[in-house]
């Protein structure tokens, strides 16, 4: 990446797929960020969008995605711009205008001021292993999605909680040292008006607006909303 600033670089820096428009794009990494980045560029850039894989992940196919064209992992960069790939085959600097490396993501708070506040107290490794496999454990037993954290219970408040910490936030109610950050009335009007009703409710009497471009007070029942966790 230091030595093709503009042609090689890493998805922390991918913003929008507008800026490769009918451009040559290489994706290395098909997990999570290759996978999204890849679902975005195929439909906009020269094809075939080119992506290198070390292994299947759990989101491919039998076959590419349209307009999407596999390669193995990559050998080499040469000096004149060409990439290698571990079945010997070759993409000259002419087919390729971008590389991004889709890779994972290591730990960074830029917002954080080390002078101010001192080192920012992050969970221990070994905790987080071990809170890992616990909940994996958990997932099995309960067939549950690993990254499914449900609103309704408190999971959620804990995990807001962990992070808020972290961050040196306020609490969300205002019952720390900060104002907060909904006051009362916000989290009234979040919880109880909308320009349409959740999906699945149904909306009786007076809480009908006759017409389709008001705000209505949606006066029914439900069981808990998108701020219950505060």
């Amino acid at each position: 990446m230091a030595k093709y600033p503009e042609k090689v670089f890493h998805s922390k820096s991918f913003r929008s797929a507008h800026a490769y428009a009918d451009k040559r794009v290489l994706i290395i990494g098909n997990s999570a960020s290759g996978i999204d980045i890849s679902t975005l560029l195929a439909k906009i850039v020269k094809s075939p969008l080119y992506q290198s894989r070390r292994s299947k992940s759990r989101w491919d196919g039998p076959q590419p995605p349209l307009r999407i064209e596999w390669k193995p992992v990559i050998t080499s960069f040469r000096e004149n711009g060409s990439i290698t790939f571990a079945d010997d085959t070759v993409l000259v600097s002419d087919e390729i205008d971008y590389v991004i490396y889709c890779t994972g993501y290591q730990p960074s708070f830029p917002w954080w001021d080390g002078k101010k506040n001192g080192p920012l107290a992050l969970p221990d490794r070994g905790l987080m292993l071990t809170w890992q496999r616990a909940r994996e454990k958990r997932c099995l037993r309960e067939h549950k999605k690993f990254h499914d954290i449900p609103w309704e219970n408190d999971e959620t408040l804990d995990y807001f909680r962990e992070l808020y910490d972290i961050a040196g936030l306020p609490l969300l109610t205002g019952e720390g040292r900060h104002p907060p950050v909904f006051d009362v009335e916000t989290r009234w009007a979040v919880e109880n008006i909308r320009k349409y009703p959740d999906g699945g409710q149904k909306l009786e009497g007076e809480a009908l607006s006759e017409k389709a471009d008001e705000w209505v007070v949606v006066d029914v029942e439900h069981k808990k909303g998108v701020l219950s966790f505060i």
